[in-house]
């Protein structure tokens, strides 16, 4: 149930500038009666050009600071985590991505299920190669470093031409 005009003035009258110019700025998220409370508040504040200057710098800093975490890639450690780790999902990778999911780093969640995703395929495959060339254990363990190595170096140069994600 939604508050009733005069809740909604009492409860505006206590909040700050930025908050109703935040209100204001993100009309989708509020009701049209909602906002129209909000101006009047403002209004009857006087709000300078100046303050909703400085709030619409602040929200556009925001902006372009999500941005630039939704494109941080993944560390070489957290890569490797992801490819040897790939069977862990309920515990640690599945912590990690939903920390990711959370801050908005839109490139790391995708990152950590292709590395992951490598990692069980290259598990399979390191198992083929063994008992299908009936090595050693050594030569096999030997196998997984060298599968990331060459699917890091694959990311590498297909990820600077925004293709893989």
């Amino acid at each position: 149930m939604f508050p009733s005009e005069n809740e909604l003035k009492e409860r505006y009258a206590s909040y700050s500038n930025y908050r109703l110019l935040g209100i204001v700025h993100c009309r989708e998220e509020y009701t049209p009666q909602a906002i129209e409370i909000a101006k009047a508040e403002l209004a009857g504040r006087k709000i300078s050009t100046r303050d909703v200057d400085n709030f619409l710098d602040r929200e556009e800093a925001r902006r372009i600071a999500g941005e630039s975490l939704a494109t941080l890639p993944l560390s070489m450690w957290e890569k490797a985590l992801f490819f040897f780790i790939w069977f862990a999902p309920w515990f640690l990778r599945g912590a990690f991505q939903l920390n990711y999911n959370e801050d908005g780093l839109t490139l790391k969640n995708q990152q950590s299920k292709v590395f992951a995703l490598a990692g069980f395929i290259s598990l399979l495959l390191d198992g083929f190669i063994t008992v299908y060339f009936d090595m050693h254990n050594v030569f096999s363990l030997a196998i997984l470093p060298l599968l990331f190595l060459i699917f890091q170096w694959t990311e590498k140069n297909y990820s600077s031409d925004n293709t893989m994600y």
